[in-house]
């Protein structure tokens, strides 16, 4: 490492995404206010991407006092009894429901909801609490080397906008890098399970759904049909939200798994088509190609550096990659 100062931390968290953090946000609550979290992006997330808030997942969100706000926050876009459905078309066939009301019976059972919450609209939220707690948030700023031994980490980081280098010492260091971790690639440690399940689509548009949502449909809505296999999420009103497309073309064959492969704009509107079945105006604002994987790290540690997030598995977004099967998996009626 450089000739330089060393600033030295009980833990050092690489990603601020939401698990780093809330990583900091709890360890400043619980008096670690020392912590450093750094994330290269210059600002918390632009786009929606993740939505769906589980009851334990907001359990803990609870403990940092952040329910209500989020509730609050969730409710200007999305109905608190919103469910999960399948379609053959936005504007055509229900083919059924595999949750009508996402949070019926959970009353019975935790102190806090399910909710639907884009990530553009929590991260801001969580930011602020994290730093009403004493965490200490370096966004724009990036790892660049590390070294470990049995009494820590050693890291070298650098200012995106200006290059300038520090060395932070630390007692432990938490890999909140993503799905490609640099961290757990340098450490030597290989992921193992499904692999590589679909090159996926998702595509970012203006549009008026409204009228085949309103009163209908809210929150997650699965498309299945010959030309186009994946969801849309949308908010209450049909004018905000995207499409992911996880297969297209014909199903069950090597090319249908690709979909983001060689995207082009009218390639994607055609898909964009396809699922809504009707001819309605729309603007594509953004193409993010992603791959669907389902993985998991061999192990979650070396030593002192811990893998977190998507740096420790990887999931899709949903239970099953396409929904050719769709009636074996509805929710079955409350018993009376």
């Amino acid at each position: 490492m450089l000739d330089m100062p060393i600033i030295e931390t009980p833990v050092l968290i690489i990603g601020s995404s939401m698990v780093g953090m809330t990583l900091s946000a709890l360890l400043a609550k619980h008096g670690l206010r020392d912590c450093i979290t750094i994330e290269r992006h210059p600002s918390t997330a632009i786009h929606p991407r993740a939505a769906l808030f589980h009851p334990r997942t907001m359990q803990i969100y609870r403990e940092l006092g952040l329910y209500d706000e989020m509730h609050a926050e969730s409710l200007k876009a999305y109905d608190k009894h919103a469910g999960l459905h399948i379609v053959e078309t936005l504007a055509g066939k229900h083919l059924g429901t595999y949750m009508k009301d996402m949070n019926e019976w959970i009353e019975d059972i935790s102190p806090t909801h399910r909710l639907f919450l884009t990530q553009q609209m929590f991260e801001p939220l969580l930011r602020q609490r994290a730093i009403e707690n004493g965490a200490v948030l370096k966004f724009s700023t990036e790892l660049v080397d590390f070294q470990h031994d049995q009494e820590g980490v050693t890291a070298l980081i650098r200012s995106v906008e200006t290059g300038e280098k520090k060395i932070v010492r630390a007692k432990y260091m938490v890999a909140c890098d993503g799905n490609r971790s640099p961290v757990r690639e340098k450490l030597g440690i290989k992921s193992q399970g499904h692999g590589l399940l679909s090159h996926s689509l998702t595509i970012y548009f203006d549009a008026d759904l409204g009228k085949f949502v309103k009163d209908k449909y809210n929150g997650v809505i699965y498309v299945d049909n010959e030309h186009v296999r994946g969801f849309f999420r949308l908010d209450k009103t049909g004018r905000e939200g995207f499409l992911v497309v996880n297969t297209a073309g014909k199903k069950g064959t090597e090319e249908s798994r690709h979909p983001s492969i060689g995207i082009t704009d009218e390639k994607a509107g055609e898909m964009l088509r396809a699922a809504i079945g009707a001819d309605v105006d729309f603007k594509i604002t953004l193409l993010s190609p992603w791959d669907a994987e389902c993985n998991v790290a061999e192990r979650f540690n070396d030593g002192k550096i811990l893998l977190a997030g998507d740096a420790a598995h990887v999931v899709t977004p949903h239970g099953m990659h396409d929904a050719q099967s769709h009636n074996s998996h509805m929710m079955p009626e409350r018993p009376s």
